[in-house]
């Protein structure tokens, strides 16, 4: 089982094409590598985690691929991947835009976890990776290999 985690800006024409079961050339979009930093961000149950569990797995399953993050992890199958609607990463955009450095220790000593500089790091590439796409008006594809 991969731990790394990547998240691809994907056109609102690329999403609907995928979501309706096509397989759209998905080269050309903007990367953000989230590294390891994904486990952390989504197995974080804290009553302010919520934007960020839902930042890695995004808001729809590839319909060639529906594994959960969670059978994934498990290690019944080679890789994750998930897709952020346009309206879902606009959603998500405005809320972890509003997170800011102490928030988002709070949430990791609510978990009985240390916010290290690596976890900050990562959150700033996954905040920037849903501010960007949003702003673009595109969705994300999220691939954990």
């Amino acid at each position: 089982m991969g731990v790394r985690a990547s998240l691809t800006e994907i056109s609102p024409d690329a999403f609907e094409q995928i979501a309706s079961g096509g397989e759209p050339e998905l080269k050309d979009g903007k990367r953000h590598a989230l590294d390891k930093a994904w486990y952390d961000y989504y197995w974080m149950t804290g009553s302010g985690a919520a934007p960020l569990k839902k930042a890695i797995t995004g808001d729809c399953l590839h319909p060639q691929s529906s594994q959960t993050l969670e059978q994934f992890y498990a290690g019944s199958h080679d890789y994750y991947a998930g897709f952020a609607s346009p309206r879902f990463v606009l959603e998500l955009a405005n809320a972890l835009s509003g997170l800011t450095y102490p928030d988002l220790k709070q949430t990791f000593a609510e978990n009985d976890r240390e916010l290290r500089d690596y976890d900050w790091e990562a959150f700033q590439v996954l905040q920037s990776a849903y501010v960007e796409a949003a702003a673009a008006g595109n969705g994300l594809m999220i691939l954990i290999a």
